[in-house]
């Protein structure tokens, strides 16, 4: 899969799982399931990225585009 920058994203379910149980601090799974994003910017060989969700730069550490689809 092929992600550019400004191009919307939502995450996946892999994502999902990840981002909802590695930190408390996140919004509950049913908010991020409903959440489009933008990517911000490509980084590493284009195997990672930032995202802006909501215009809100969340999340801002770079994450794998494995966790990421087209919305």
């Amino acid at each position: 899969m092929m992600l550019q920058k400004g191009q919307k994203v939502r995450l996946t379910e892999r994502g999902l799982k990840f981002h909802t149980s590695v930190s408390g601090q996140l919004a509950p799974r049913q908010k991020w399931e409903a959440r489009i994003g933008t990517i911000a910017r490509l980084i590493r060989s284009k195997t990672q990225v930032v995202v802006v969700w909501d215009g809100n730069v969340s999340l801002s550490d770079p994450m794998p585009v494995t966790f990421l689809e087209p919305a």
